[in-house]
């Protein structure tokens, strides 16, 4: 009967700590989704400051050097940069795997452009599949690297046919 009754506890108490780790687990990759989708958000207004905040390794590299530009441009953000951010109009973290020692992360996300090209008078878009390498630095996550793995076109003609893939 003892045996019986201290089965019953190791069982309850096991499974209540693989849930609750399970649902850590679920909130931590919740809070890496909300993060990317923030930096993305933060980019689209050009506000490269709170971006650089966001990151770090390479990733804050990039954004100093492009504050550094923008300073030297007297506070002026060059077209090409405002252009690219605003034809993102949409973002969809797809798959967040963290690593064995809750340091290190991999969030896979579509980013979505769309864009009217004048010479073709086609609408295009690009949805571009890139993998985030997140780190925890002192108990907050942070985008360490980033890198494309993916990219597909598709062309929508004036004639509103349906979206074809072009490889």
């Amino acid at each position: 009967m003892k045996l019986i009754v201290s089965l019953c506890i190791i069982i309850s108490v096991s499974t209540g700590y693989l849930y609750s780790a399970a649902m850590d687990k679920e909130l931590e990759e919740k809070k890496i989704a909300r993060l990317i989708e923030r930096f993305v958000d933060v980019c689209k207004k050009s506000n490269f400051k709170e971006a650089s905040k966001l990151t770090t390794g390479k990733e804050k590299k990039i954004f100093s050097s492009m504050l550094k530009d923008i300073k030297r441009r007297n506070g002026m953000i060059t077209k090409e940069m405002r252009y690219y951010f605003q034809r993102l109009r949409e973002v969809k973290v797809d798959v967040v795997k963290i690593g064995k020692s809750e340091k290190k992360a991999v969030a896979i996300c579509t980013l979505e452009f769309r864009y009217f090209d004048s010479k073709s008078r086609d609408e295009i878009r690009k949805d571009r599949e890139v993998y985030y390498l997140l780190l925890r630095i002192k108990g907050k996550w942070k985008i360490s690297n980033s890198k494309l793995y993916r990219e597909r076109t598709y062309y929508r003609t004036k004639t509103h046919r349906k979206w074809r893939r072009k490889g």
